[in-house]
């Protein structure tokens, strides 16, 4: 794959940047030396390797949905740290966005 100025100037207006030209000349710089660098591994020998479908194995952290009795709602408000009758006291969430 070759990096030249158009393939540049698609991933600028595909990002929503807008490059200088000698920004442009780094960025094809960039760019061809990392598709050398991942050309290198078309060279591997990956015959004996099964491909990877997950980076981990899959572990099932869910519980069997088995009906319960229902906690006793003064127990579970005997746990809070602030309550109001029969309701849970929490702090006030702002809806302004963060400066």
């Amino acid at each position: 794959m070759e990096s030249n100025i158009d393939l540049i100037l698609r991933l600028e207006k595909l990002a929503n940047l807008q490059l200088d030209p000698s920004e442009r000349a780094a960025m094809a710089s960039d760019l061809e030396k990392m598709i050398a660098m991942i050309s290198q591994l078309s060279t591997l020998d990956t015959s004996g390797v099964e491909p990877l479908v997950y980076l981990s194995t899959p572990i099932d952290a869910m519980r069997a949905d088995v009906p319960q009795e229902p906690q006793d709602p003064e127990e579970a408000l005997s746990l809070a740290p602030d309550r109001k009758g029969p309701y849970f006291i929490v702090p006030k969430v702002s809806t302004k966005p963060a400066e």
